[in-house]
């Protein structure tokens, strides 16, 4: 059962693509030139991050913990100085 007047107020496509909503949209929208993932990553090239740490990070449990995170990274890399 279609709940009252809920039909007459939706938009018309009219041709149109409906917006993307949700990380994968604005991931599509931020037109990045590839996508990488945690899995990706060459930890073998990047000796000093230590895999357990990325992993943990990765599962996100410092969001449901409502903690922060902090990266802390040289003042200098490549030569640009943040």
């Amino acid at each position: 059962m279609e709940p009252r007047g809920v039909s007459g107020r939706l938009p018309a496509a009219g041709g149109r693509r409906p917006r993307p909503h949700g990380a994968e949209g604005r991931i599509r929208a931020a037109r990045f030139p590839s996508r990488k993932s945690l899995e990706d990553f060459d930890f073998d090239h990047q000796r000093s991050v230590k895999r357990e740490v990325i992993s943990h990070l990765g599962t996100l449990d410092f969001v449901v913990g409502k903690e922060n995170v902090i990266f802390l990274v040289p003042s200098v890399i490549n030569g640009f100085r943040f």
